[in-house]
């Protein structure tokens, strides 16, 4: 028992730098949804595309998702079998 703590101590730094490198993923992924959407939004406004302007909706989503992912409360992530505040893969 003794041996596994011991091995858990010495990864923890390794898991730190990894969760910190994929809240930075998934804040550079929501700042990209956050830009297609004012673009989509822009472009589907302007050409009075009901495509464009769907597709401006669908990057909405996906920052609000991401948002609640990464801002909802760390108990409510590593309840649904992610850790806390990363984002899936879409």
């Amino acid at each position: 028992m003794a041996q596994s703590t011991l091995e858990l101590k010495q990864h923890l730094p390794d898991r730190i730098a990894l969760e910190r490198r994929a809240k930075l993923l998934a804040h550079v992924g929501n700042s990209w949804h956050l830009v297609e959407f004012g673009i989509a939004l822009g472009a589907g406004i302007a050409a009075s595309s009901v495509a464009l302007t769907s597709f401006a909706g669908d990057s909405l989503v996906e920052v609000i998702a991401c948002g609640v992912r990464l801002f909802g409360s760390p108990g409510s992530a590593t309840r649904l079998g992610g850790s806390a505040g990363v984002c899936p893969l879409m």
